[in-house]
């Protein structure tokens, strides 16, 4: 082997859903008990010449650890045969659930194997069996070395590679199920042949049972000694107690009650008089009480608000939205920071109402986007984990009419009525934006009504599970006439808050919908809070 690509879904074609990456192999590493024709210990690793750069298309999966998990199905992948009898392999990747079948159940199907070259010993705990019994699906030629793997459900969105598959019989045949590799460290041993789990058992630490011997207990042997769960001593310190600084969340909590601060500025007043202060004047705009069915923003109403710009410096498009959240950072839409049209986003405005005045009344900041972070999770055409950041070329002057929102870090829904703003399209058959920012009030609205909306995308590539509650928020006007459109995109949605005074506590990002401003046609926005922990990671780490 030469060769490593990675980030690919058609061996053949271009596909514009992919972006594939070629690696030369510059080092192999089989297992030094693979010993071929025998198909004990089926597993080797490849060192890449490069390191690779994690993207939306490519990124590791984690490995199982444990030799028990709950999961009673497995996900297969590869570029293998359709059908036994086939010699062409498919050129898209294909996917399979399969069940896991016990080794016990899967050795009735290869006892006529035990005493030849392959299996001479039959199937050992290094091995794992899945496939369907009924036939049908299954794992074939040309998939050999690909994951069989579980979903994750913490981390969000990764997997985890259960087996390296090996062989089998008759693809696709009743009673065939293949045999995969197991990537778990263990092997099944009388507690007695096995010092490490003794030596757990010290700590309390009860192993995996894998069985009986009369009375003694088989157990999942690590085949490392594990990390020790006891605590190591160390010079005395005072205790930790929990702060809303080192709690979840707390971070944004307190750059917010920090940002806050700038909601005033001082009266300019000089006084040559010991002790006297300037007194703190508020820059805050609440504008009128309350995109489609909008109204036009105040000159510092909205001071978190930004434009993303592409295209050259003297001819600059704005196509998207964003919002302030600290003195470096835009938080934005992942489908905003690049363009089909355009490219990659390259220019930011803050503090501005009208993209093509002067004559506003506004004190406008314009950026370059020095760095783009889109979450990991994202990856077009699916609208889950639309999220991402874009970090300017310097520090933002904060003051009346440009200064950061806060994030709302709590996954409850508010009573308040959210609002969103944008530069977006005011009608659905319109083909331009609004010159003016605008702003409209909505309605939180059920998750399910918004499954009834998408129904003809759930199941599809764009909707695979439906809308998610936990990161997604459905929003809108089920009476119709009000909504956010195309080029809103990325931008906030949120409440104004309290407290800490003439500040914006931003709940979503503006992803996608349906057709703008239509009865029962809710749009689908980011949920913030479910990513706290990613962009505190990046913006206040």
């Amino acid at each position: 082997a030469k060769w490593v690509r990675l980030g690919e879904l058609n061996l053949e074609e271009n596909d514009e859903d992919s972006k594939p990456k070629d690696f030369n192999i510059v080092e192999i590493i089989p297992h030094p008990d693979y010993k071929p024709p025998s198909k004990y210990h089926d597993i080797a690793l490849f060192k890449l010449r490069e390191k690779v750069v994690f993207d939306a298309y490519i990124r590791p999966a984690c490995l199982q650890v444990e030799k028990d998990f709950k999961d009673t199905k497995g996900i297969a992948i590869g570029y293998g045969r359709m059908d036994y009898a086939s010699d062409a392999q498919s050129k898209e990747l294909m996917k399979v659930i399969l069940d896991f079948v016990t080794n016990d159940d899967c050795s009735t199907y290869y006892k006529n194997d035990v005493g030849g070259k392959q299996i001479p010993k039959g199937l050992i705990d290094a091995q794992m069996c899945s496939g369907v019994l009924e036939g049908g699906k299954d794992t074939c030629q040309g998939d050999s070395g690909g994951p069989l793997q579980v979903v994750l459900d913490n981390p969000y969105c990764m997997y985890s590679v259960v087996g390296v598959t090996s062989f089998g019989k008759f693809c696709g045949f009743k009673n065939s199920p293949a045999v995969y590799t197991r990537v778990s460290p263990g092997t099944c041993k009388n507690i007695d042949r096995c010092q490490i789990a003794k030596d757990e058992l010290k700590r309390g630490n009860v192993p995996s049972i894998c069985g009986f011997e009369a009375r003694v207990p088989i157990v999942c042997c690590p085949s490392v000694q594990p990390i020790s769960t006891e605590p190591t001593r160390s010079p005395p310190t005072a205790p930790v107690t929990p702060t809303q600084e080192n709690t979840s969340g707390g971070k944004s909590k307190q750059k917010c009650k920090e940002y806050s601060s700038f909601v005033y500025t001082k009266d300019g007043v000089t006084v040559l008089v010991p002790g006297y202060e300037s007194k703190k004047v508020s820059q805050c705009v609440a504008g009128k009480t309350l995109i489609i069915g909008g109204v036009e923003a105040e000159p510092k109403e909205f001071p978190h608000m930004a434009a993303i710009g592409y295209g050259a410096k003297n001819q600059v498009s704005w196509a998207c939205g964003g919002t302030l959240i600290s003195e470096r950072f835009i938080l934005t839409a992942a489908h905003c920071v690049s363009s089909a049209d355009w490219g990659l986003a390259k220019w930011v405005r803050l503090g501005d109402l009208n993209l093509r005045s002067t004559d506003d009344k506004t004190r406008t900041q314009d950026f370059s986007i020095a760095q783009i972070f889109r979450h990991p999770g994202y990856a077009k055409p699916a609208h889950y984990n639309d999220i991402g950041l874009l970090k300017l070329d310097r520090d933002v002057k904060f003051d009346g009419y440009v200064r950061p929102a806060c994030l709302h870090v709590e996954q409850d829904i508010p009573t308040k009525m959210p609002e969103a703003i944008g530069w977006g399209l005011t009608d659905w058959i319109g083909s331009k934006g609004s010159d003016v920012l605008l702003k409209v009030g909505l309605n939180f609205v059920n998750p399910e009504i918004c499954n009834d909306t998408f129904g003809p995308l759930i199941g599809g590539r764009e909707l695979r599970v439906g809308i998610t509650a936990d990161s997604m928020l459905c929003v809108g006007d089920l009476n119709g006439g009000k909504d956010t459109c195309k080029g809103d995109s990325g931008g906030p949605l949120h409440i104004r808050l309290s407290e800490p005074y003439c500040m914006f506590d931003v709940m979503g990002i503006t992803s996608f919908g349906t057709i703008c401003g239509s009865k029962n046609a809710p749009a689908v926005y980011t949920r913030v809070s479910h990513y706290v922990p990613w962009i505190e990671s990046i913006v206040w780490s």
